[in-house]
């Protein structure tokens, strides 16, 4: 009986050994996420991590792999249909289907229809004045107020062409527009413009008989041009506001009256004493954002760098304003939202890079910090500085881009993006505990150096 206990103890434990001690696939394909997968296009690639200790080969090519066993693999030629890849690593093969389907260029391009100026209105909030007919871009004019007259001569596409003086048209999606039933061309009137500051912001402020369409751009100055007004020289009245530093700034209407609120250069006096500042973990929940090639999602990458850069402000006396804390989803409207309720001076929303299908993520690796309004690029600029020379993270420029989190104008806005996690050597530095203070402590130090110049 006992002999019989103890053979089924023995042939218990060796079934329980296979499932608790099943060795894991030394092969692990993070991207792309299905197999078989769907590839729109004639190129894309593979990121994932195989057994360092072992020769690695995709169709039998010999690939390199970084000292945690990450690789990224780029395929530069998919034959349409189905293009069959067979990975080897020791005893072990992975076979793994790209499906690609050639994408359609029959688009037909879009034509411009003129007409005579008729009266619309916008009518939703924040209507975006842009100078082209693309929903993209570095193209934005201004965003314009429920209510705002305008008068439309044309259209291209999804998009209306707005008259705004003899010399100068914008376009709004044909979406946030709504035909007045008047036929009149009637223009408002400039009332009285005024000039005051308290101790914090300086404010320009113009009244008019009715809401009009605006353009705002800033360099050296903020230029603003108020369009379609009686009795002014081109139907427009410009305000410039020269100042030496701009740190965020609003333009909006308060009933018929058009106000350009302007931040005063904010100096700390003692570190960053003083100084609000929203600290953004992009992505959340749902949202994944990039895979690591070992697997790590971004979001959680981002987590983990937002905590350590609060902690990091917080020790030099900001005030820290965190989009979240926890795997939560929050929407990109809400983030902004809390900067300018916040009333943050700057706004930092961190990332992880990745690149799209046709391109060669081993051609693409280092550190990048995206900007939009113009006030920011010395903010991006002396981050991106402080990364690459406290870190080891290639230089990816300084870059101006029109994301969510850097058109905000009310806090001056940057979006950091710290390495690539699909490229094989950005991944293994990003992963390291160490290697993640250190790029904490360079963010931090560039938003010092940027708030004590000039």
């Amino acid at each position: 009986m006992k002999k019989t206990l103890v053979f089924l103890l023995i042939f218990s434990l060796s079934i329980l050994g296979k499932f608790v001690f099943a060795k894991e696939p030394s092969i692990i394909i993070v991207y792309p996420k299905t197999n078989p997968a769907k590839i729109y296009g004639t190129s894309t690639f593979f990121i994932g991590k195989a057994n360092p200790k072992k020769d690695f080969y995709i169709n039998g090519e010999k690939i390199t792999l970084s000292k945690n066993g990450s690789f990224a693999y780029y395929i530069k030629n998919l034959k349409p249909q189905k293009n069959t890849f067979v990975m080897v690593s020791g005893k072990e093969q992975l076979t793994f289907d790209l499906i690609s389907y050639t994408p359609n260029k029959n688009i037909k391009a879009k034509k411009l229809i003129e007409f005579e100026k008729t009266p619309y209105i916008t009518k939703t909030d924040n209507a975006t004045l842009r100078k082209t007919p693309v929903d993209a871009g570095i193209n934005r004019l201004a965003q314009l107020p429920k209510g705002t007259k305008v008068f439309v001569n044309g259209e291209n596409g999804n998009f209306a062409r707005i008259y705004l003086n003899e010399n100068t048209n914008g376009w709004i999606l044909k979406r946030e527009l709504k035909q007045l039933e008047e036929t009149n061309i009637n223009y408002a009137d400039f009332l009285a413009y005024n000039f005051r500051e308290d101790n914090e912001y300086y404010y320009y402020e113009v009244e008019l008989s009715s809401i009009v369409p605006y353009s705002i751009s800033q360099n050296e100055t903020i230029s603003v041009n108020l369009f379609n007004i009686n009795n002014l020289e081109n139907n427009h009245h410009s305000i410039n506001t020269p100042c030496q530093k701009f740190m965020g700034y609003d333009s909006y209407f308060e009933e018929n009256k058009f106000i350009l609120k302007i931040r005063k250069p904010t100096i700390p006096e003692k570190k960053l004493n003083g100084i609000t500042i929203l600290v953004d973990a992009g992505h959340g929940g749902s949202e994944l954002g990039a895979i690591g090639c070992g697997g790590i999602k971004e979001k959680d990458f981002n987590l983990r760098m937002a905590k350590l850069v609060q902690k990091e402000l917080k020790k030099r006396g900001a005030t820290v304003i965190m989009t979240r804390e926890e795997d939560i989803q929050i929407s990109l409207n809400d983030r902004i939202k809390m900067a300018k309720d916040n009333n943050a001076v700057i706004s930092l929303s961190l990332h992880s890079n990745a690149v799209p299908d046709y391109k060669n993520p081993l051609e693409n690796q280092g550190a990048s910090v995206y900007y939009y309004q113009n006030q920011a690029k010395p903010l991006a600029e002396a981050i991106l500085n402080e990364l690459t020379a406290k870190t080891k993270l290639s230089n990816d420029k300084v870059r101006q881009g029109s994301l969510a989190l850097t058109r905000p104008t009310s806090a001056v806005s940057v979006l950091v993006e710290i390495g690539y996690m699909i490229n094989p050597n950005d991944y293994d530095m990003l992963i390291k505990k160490r290697f993640q203070k250190k790029c904490a402590k360079a963010i931090v130090r560039g938003v010092e150096n940027y708030l004590t110049s000039n």
